[in-house]
């Protein structure tokens, strides 16, 4: 029997998710390596931001109170028309 572990399912991008579940023989170790490939976004999306290159009223379609964010997240999943990005006002 080999020592390897074999990948059942894996994760299909960009939304949908499936658990990762392996089949490892006794005594084999399961290294899971993962990769963020957002180095410096942040800073340079907030000096976008604040030098005026990117306008956010443009990329914001809703604006929500807190005690609606199930709803709004609802209608984000259900990619109701009109729903471009929603913001949480708390």
């Amino acid at each position: 029997m080999s020592t390897r572990c074999r990948k059942v399912e894996a994760f299909r991008p960009p939304l949908h998710f499936a658990p990762v579940s392996t089949v490892c023989p006794l005594g084999a170790w399961l290294t899971l390596k993962l990769v963020r490939r957002m180095k410096h976004t942040y800073p340079r999306a907030i000096r976008l931001v604040e030098t005026g290159m990117i306008n956010l009223d443009d990329l914001i379609s809703h604006h929500v109170p807190l005690d609606e964010v199930a709803a709004a997240f609802a209608s984000n999943v259900a990619y109701e028309q009109g729903i471009l990005k929603i913001v949480v006002n708390v």
